[in-house]
C-alpha cells in the first residue's frame, strides 16, 4: 500500500493541508509545533482499524467544535479483496504523479481508494470511502481498514506491536494461523509455564523471525524470543513476545523500539505502511544511522537498487516518519526529506528537490547535509563563514539579555555557509524551502546575490566593499583599537612583534610600530584612518579570526563596543540582523554614514 494524498481540515493546529505524496520513504522535518506529529496522527486515525478514537475537544482547531474534523487519505496498491464490486469497487479512483486524483481513472493511473474520517461535536468518528469530490460515500468497516495494514510506532504504540493483539504487526506476521483468543484461554488455564513449554509453532516461528529482524537492527537478545503470557493485567495483548524469561516490553526503550520496528519492517516489505514519530527517540546516533539504512532497504527492492530505477517498487510498502534529529537529516537523501511549514493553520509539505528553483538536485544534497540542524529551525541566519558564525553567536548571547527570550526559544538557528559563494547557495536553498532566511556576507567580492534575494533571502552586507574584519576595524571606537590588536595576539598565539610587523607592512613607509595602542602610531604621514584599514586588512589576510571560537571572541569585543558605534555601518547592519532574528516587522532603515566616511 502507498498513501498518495492527504487532506486535513480543522484538526489540532491544522486548518488546511493538501499533500500529494510520491515517495515511499518520507521524512517530515521542520521546527517544533509545525504539525509534523499532527499529520502522522491524522493519517493513523484515518486508517485505524479501531472502532473508536481518543478524541476530545482539544483535538478540534482552537477547540472549536463548530468545524468538524475531516481527514481524507487516498491509498493505492490496495489489497485485492477491497477492490471487489461488493466491497468498494464502485468507489475506485485513479492517481497519477503529475495529475493527482481522478474520479474516473485512466488505464495508466494507480487504482486508489479515498478513506474519509469525519468527527463532529459528538466526538463520534465516522469512516467512509468517498468518490465524486465526497458526494458519494460508503461506510468502511474496521476489518477492512485493518486490511490496509498501517502500523504506528511511537511511545504510545511500541508495546502494542510486541504482542499478538488486534492490529499489531506481530499478529500480521503470524498470518491466519492460530486463533489468538483460544491460545490465550488455554495458556491461562495451564499457566504461564505451559505457554513457554508448549508454544504454538506458528507463534514461535513469528518470534524467531522477530528475533532475527531485531538482531539485524542492532538489538542484542539475551536468549531465544518466544511467546508467553503477559504479566500485565488489562494489556491490549494477553500473549506477548518474550526474550527468554523477560518480556521484550520490559527491556530498554531503544531495544523495545528497534524490536517493534524490526517486526513492522518485515511487514513493509510485504506492502504495509509504517508510521514512525520521532524516529530517533531512545536511540544512540550509531543505532539510528543503522536503522535508517535498514528502513531505506525495506522500501527498495533489490532489483530496483541494482538497476537504479523504480522497477518492481510497487510491491513494497511505505514508511512515513518524523524527526527532530540532524543525524536523520544528514543520513537520508534529499528526496526523502519533506519540509513542513505552517502559517496561521495553513500547512504545506514541500519535498526538498521539488521545492527548489535555483539549486540542482546534486547540489541540494550537500547543502542539506551541511545545514542539517538548520532544517529543524523556524528562521535561519547563514553566516558566510566561521568568523560570521562566531560573531552571530556572541550577538545572540548579548541579545538574550536585551530581549524577553533567547534565539533558541524563538527557533532561530545560526549556520555556517562555508564561504562565498557556497553561503549564497545555502541561503537560497533554505529560502526556497520556505524558511525565513538572512545571509551575513562580506562585501569584498562582487558575487551576485540577485537570485538569493529573489528567493526571499535578506542579505546583510557591509558597505564600502570590505570584509567583516575590516568593517570592525573601521568602526570600533578609538579607545578599543588596542583591544583588537591584543585580541589578535591572544587568539593566534603569535608574538606581538610579528602582529605589529604584519600591520606595518600595510602602512605607508612601513613604520616601526611599538606597543599595542594604535592611536600612538599616528603621525602626519600615517593617519588613524590608514591604521584602521591596515589592521582590518591584516586580520583578513592573516586569518586572525577565521575560526568560530575566534570569531566569537571578536564578537564579544564588538558587543562591548555597540553603545559607542551608533551611526556606523557596523551598528546599522547588526541592528538589521537583530530585527530579522527577532522577526521585527519594522522595515529596515537605510544605513547611516559611518564616522569613517563609509556608507
Amino acid at each position: 500500500m502507498h498513501i498518495r494524498h492527504v487532506h486535513i481540515r480543522w484538526f489540532r493546529g491544522i486548518v488546511s493541508l493538501d499533500w500529494d505524496i510520491k515517495a515511499q520513504l518520507v521524512c517530515l522535518v521542520g521546527p517544533g509545533d509545525s504539525t509534523k506529529t499532527t499529520i502522522l496522527d491524522a493519517i493513523s486515525y484515518a486508517l485505524s482499524p479501531r472502532w473508536s478514537l481518543p478524541i476530545h475537544d482539544g483535538d478540534f482547531h482552537n477547540g472549536d467544535t463548530n468545524h468538524p474534523i475531516e481527514i481524507q487519505v487516498t491509498v493505492t496498491h490496495l489489497p485485492p479483496e477491497l477492490l471487489a464490486e461488493k466491497k468498494y469497487g464502485l468507489f475506485l479512483r485513479g492517481w497519477a504523479p503529475h495529475d493527482g486524483i481522478r474520479d474516473v481513472p485512466l488505464a495508466s493511473d494507480e487504482t486508489a481508494l479515498t478513506i474519509r474520517l469525519r468527527i463532529d461535536e459528538s466526538l463520534e468518528p465516522t469512516w467512509t470511502v468517498i468518490k465524486d469530490a465526497g458526494q458519494e460515500s460508503k461506510g468502511i468497516a474496521a476489518a477492512d481498514r485493518m486490511a490496509l495494514q498501517l502500523f504506528r510506532v511511537d511511545d504510545g504504540h511500541i508495546d502494542q506491536h510486541l504482542g499478538w493483539g488486534r492490529g499489531s504487526a506481530l499478529a500480521a506476521m503470524t498470518g491466519e494461523g492460530p486463533k489468538i483468543l483460544t491460545i490465550v484461554a488455554e495458556a491461562h488455564r495451564k499457566a504461564r509455564a505451559a505457554v513457554f513449554d508448549g508454544a504454538n509453532p506458528q507463534l514461535q516461528a513469528a518470534a524467531d523471525e522477530a528475533r532475527t529482524a531485531a538482531i539485524e537492527l542492532g538489538v542484542a537478545p539475551r536468549s531465544t524470543f518466544r511467546p508467553g503470557l503477559n504479566p500485565r493485567a488489562g494489556s491490549s495483548a494477553a500473549l506477548i513476545l518474550h526474550d527468554g524469561e523477560i518480556p521484550v516490553a520490559a527491556t530498554g526503550l531503544g531495544s523495545r523500539r528497534l524490536t517493534a520496528l524490526a517486526i513492522q519492517r518485515a511487514q513493509v516489505q510485504a506492502g504495509s505502511i509504517m508510521v514512525i514519530d520521532e524516529v530517533e527517540h531512545g536511540l544512540e546516533p550509531h543505532r539510528l544511522v543503522h536503522l535508517l539504512t535498514k528502513l531505506r532497504e525495506a522500501v527498495t527492492p533489490p532489483t530496483a537498487a541494482a538497476a537504479g530505477d523504480g522497477s518492481d517498487q510497487h510491491r513494497y510498502g511505505q514508511i512515513l516518519l518524523s524527526t527532530h534529529s540532524s543525524v536523520t537529516v544528514t543520513e537520508l537523501r534529499a528526496e526523502d526529506l519533506h519540509v513542513v511549514r505552517a502559517q496561521a493553520g495553513k500547512v504545506k509539505v514541500l519535498r526538498v528537490p521539488d521545492a527548489l528553483n535555483t539549486i540542482t538536485h546534486g547540489r541540494a544534497q550537500g547543502t542539506i547535509r551541511a545545514g542539517a540542524a538548520a532544517l529543524l529551525a523556524k528562521r535561519i541566519v547563514v553566516g558566510e563563514g566561521p568568523t560570521e558564525v562566531g560573531l552571530c553567536r556572541a550577538l545572540a548571547a548579548h541579545w538574550a539579555t536585551t530581549h524577553p527570550a533567547p534565539l533558541a526559544h524563538l527557533g532561530t538557528a545560526i549556520t555556517n555557509g562555508a564561504g562565498d559563494p557556497q553561503a549564497i547557495e545555502y541561503a537560497t536553498c533554505f529560502a526556497e524551502l520556505g524558511y525565513p532566511t538572512a545571509l551575513l556576507l562580506d562585501a569584498d567580492t562582487t558575487t551576485d546575490t540577485t537570485a538569493a534575494e529573489a528567493a526571499g533571502v535578506q542579505v546583510v552586507r557591509w558597505s564600502g566593499g570590505v570584509a567583516l574584519e575590516e568593517r570592525i576595524a573601521l568602526d570600533l571606537p578609538e579607545r578599543m583599537l588596542g583591544e583588537l590588536v591584543e585580541l589578535a595576539i591572544t587568539e593566534t598565539g603569535s608574538e606581538q612583534t610579528s602582529i605589529l610587523a604584519a600591520i606595518a607592512a600595510r602602512l605607508p613607509g612601513h613604520p616601526q610600530l611599538t606597543g599595542t595602542d594604535p592611536t600612538a602610531w599616528v603621525t602626519p604621514a600615517c593617519p588613524l584612518e590608514d591604521i584602521r584599514r591596515a589592521i582590518g586588512r591584516t586580520a583578513k589576510a592573516k586569518n586572525w579570526f577565521k575560526r568560530q571560537d575566534r570569531g566569537e571572541a571578536l564578537g564579544q569585543l564588538v558587543v562591548r563596543a555597540l553603545a559607542d558605534t551608533a551611526g556606523s555601518d557596523l551598528a546599522a547592519k547588526l541592528q538589521q540582523l537583530e530585527r530579522f532574528a527577532y522577526a521585527d516587522p519594522d522595515p529596515d532603515p537605510p544605513s547611516k554614514p559611518s564616522p569613517n566616511g563609509n556608507a
